[in-house]
């Protein structure tokens, strides 16, 4: 999942802070591994999602219209799965982050209940980079706080951390440099609205495979993804576990990690950064990381298959291939019940929940017992955790 906003609309650098001096923490939600936030927008309390990857604001068509705001302009903005639309650029006079106001900064005004999923997160609104830019923060997934300060002296002190370099795309998204295997350089946009580890473009598998055939991989096909404008089409998304990958100028461990093949994908997600604290320097273009907990990701386990959530059903979106899974579901096959519980009579809200913890994200769990619709009739299945891809 990753809403990916990308707009090159020269509103977007308005705004300042009001504040000289300052200095805050406060907590934030984590809701399907994205950093939700708590702000007030011309004095309504709204959730916005703090995304790195979306490089306006945005504030949904209710909100919006609560504040009666007015449009300024118009554009194409373009979401993840690189479909676009003419949005409404509106300004907003204040957005106050724990006290911290930011003063007439842009915003885009857009449907955020475009999809089931999309609407899962509840969200009014997204803090986009063009008001990051305006102050420095600190991000520490492990105890959920998120720090603003107008001195990067009060986040970090530079001693035990990875220094990234980044540059800014075209839109105003940070980007830092992914090397495969000494052979392929990918730009990565550093995305914190995006709820995977490491995504890159779709061809580079080919190309990696083609120079090393022993290379270990697998596949998932279905629809797993979606974004701004609801879900993808249905896709194949590779998997490689890379013998050799360097980020940036930093000395993090990355050899024999899993990364994934996906059409429209160059980034780097919430998966990977919730293992570090990240703070982000927009002034130097820097980012610092310090790990946080010991995690890797050199092997891929999952149940084989990945939720949908359509129509206020729960059904079967990708199959991983030669999984156990792939032998005893099908894609799009209805989920009735999931270990015990009946998905039919839950609420809207109970199954959002649900779909945002998802199979691929039971960790605890080694395994399932399924119950599908099949036709005019139902299919019990029991699933075991497996290793895809190690």
């Amino acid at each position: 999942m990753s809403f990916l906003i990308l707009t090159a609309c020269s509103l977007s650098k308005a705004g300042k802070v009001e504040q000289k001096e300052y200095y805050r923490e406060f907590q934030f939600e984590a809701k399907g591994d994205l950093p939700i936030l708590k702000v007030r927008v011309n004095g309504i309390e709204a959730n916005f999602l703090f995304d790195t990857g979306a490089s306006s604001n945005v504030v949904s068509i209710d909100l919006a219209n609560k504040l009666s705001l007015e449009t300024i302009s118009t554009g194409y903005v373009y979401d993840s799965g690189g479909d676009r639309a003419i949005l409404e650029y509106v300004s907003i006079d204040t957005i106050s982050i724990d006290s911290i106001n930011f003063l007439n900064t842009t915003a885009v005004i857009a449907d955020l209940n475009s999809s089931e999923v999309v609407s899962c997160f509840a969200l009014d609104g997204i803090i986009g980079t063009n008001l990051m830019r305006k102050a420095y923060w600190k991000l520490d997934y492990l105890q959920k706080i998120i720090s603003l300060s107008d001195d990067i002296s009060n986040l970090t002190d530079n001693s035990n951390w990875d220094t990234l370099n980044f540059e800014f795309n075209e839109v105003g998204n940070p980007t830092v440099k992914l090397e495969l295997n000494e052979q392929l350089s990918h730009d990565l946009i550093f995305d914190t609205g995006f709820n995977g580890t490491i995504s890159v473009p779709k061809n580079s598998f080919h190309q990696l495979n083609a120079a090393d055939s022993s290379t270990e991989t697998t596949y998932k096909t279905g629809i797993s993804s979606f974004g701004l404008y609801g879900k993808h089409k249905s896709d194949t998304t590779y998997f490689a576990k890379i013998k050799k990958a360097e980020l940036g100028n930093s000395t993090l461990e990355l050899n024999n990690q899993i990364v994934a093949f996906n059409a429209h994908s160059n980034l780097i997600g919430s998966k990977f950064l919730s293992n570090h604290t990240v703070v982000l320097d927009w002034e130097n273009h820097f980012i610092y990381l310090k790990k946080s907990r010991k995690s890797s990701n050199n092997s891929l386990k999952s149940f084989g298959f990945n939720v949908l959530l359509e129509n206020n059903k729960l059904k079967v979106g990708a199959l991983f291939a030669n999984s156990n899974a792939q032998k005893k579901l099908e894609v799009g096959e209805e989920i009735l019940t999931l270990n015990g519980v009946n998905c039919q009579d839950l609420s809207a809200e109970d199954l959002c929940n649900l779909y945002l913890s998802g199979p691929l994200n039971f960790e605890a769990l080694n395994q399932l017992e399924l119950k599908v619709k099949r036709g005019n009739t139902t299919e019990n299945i029991k699933l075991n955790k497996e290793v895809i891809l190690d």
